[in-house]
């Protein structure tokens, strides 16, 4: 997947890598990459990259708006953190946040 990266400058063609190889490595349905909008108190964002299986809508571009993020958990993914869900149904998430992952 490095390799695959060095090879190119651009940020779109990076992040598809990661994304397609991430999930592939995870064996995964999906792998996204958000971006929240500072302005918006972090509270609306979107998709700005992904890998998904062709039997599953695309996330790419959605707008989302999402209050329990910005209630929760804005300082830890400033300070890098990562999760992965396998079933969101079963991660013992806060209800508005199974609401918004329903929905991908």
């Amino acid at each position: 997947m490095i390799d695959k990266i060095r090879r190119t400058l651009d940020i779109n063609t990076i992040l598809a890598t990661a994304t397609a190889e991430v999930r592939q490595l995870l064996n995964a349905d999906r792998v996204a990459i958000f971006s929240f909008h500072p302005l918006s108190n972090y509270r609306d964002g979107n998709f700005v990259s992904e890998d998904v299986l062709p039997e599953f809508e695309s996330a790419l571009n959605w707008q989302v708006h999402d209050s329990c993020f910005a209630n929760s958990f804005v300082e830890e993914y400033k300070n890098s953190r990562i999760q992965s869900i396998a079933d969101i149904y079963e991660a013992n998430l806060d209800p508005c946040y199974i609401q918004l992952l329903a929905k991908f």
